[in-house]
């Protein structure tokens, strides 16, 4: 039980009398840093209640969706599936071939370049 009673240190409790002794408080440079930190962090959530809050709040209402918006989004998506399907529908046939005579069959137009060229058949 002792071991316990040590590790929460209620001891402190007694000396409550020292906490409202200012005399000490004026050579004790933590306590300075302690009370800046402290008035710097509530004046900055002041600031932050009345001049922050209304910025986000603007934010939200100005991002927030309505029909006007999802009705316009939902035409770009649209779009964009239908430019997508039209590339799929050109992309997804295979290349033409041009026949010059019965023996010459060109798959693409590097053969044909090529057999222009040459003047000789190919297989």
């Amino acid at each position: 039980m002792d071991y316990f009673l040590s590790l929460i240190n209620y001891k402190i409790t007694t000396c409550y009398e020292l906490f409202f002794d200012f005399t000490s408080y004026y050579y004790n440079a933590g306590f300075y840093i302690a009370v800046g930190t402290l008035v710097i962090c509530l004046l900055e959530m002041l600031f932050f209640i009345f001049k922050g809050m209304k910025s986000i709040n603007k934010l939200i209402f100005k991002n927030a969706p309505n029909k006007k918006k999802l009705r316009e989004a939902m035409k770009e998506q649209l779009s964009k599936r239908k430019e997508l399907l039209k590339k799929e529908k050109r992309t997804n046939f295979p290349p033409k071939k041009k026949i010059i005579s019965k023996s010459i069959t060109i798959d693409s137009k590097e053969d044909l370049y090529m057999a222009k060229k040459n003047k000789k058949p190919l297989n």
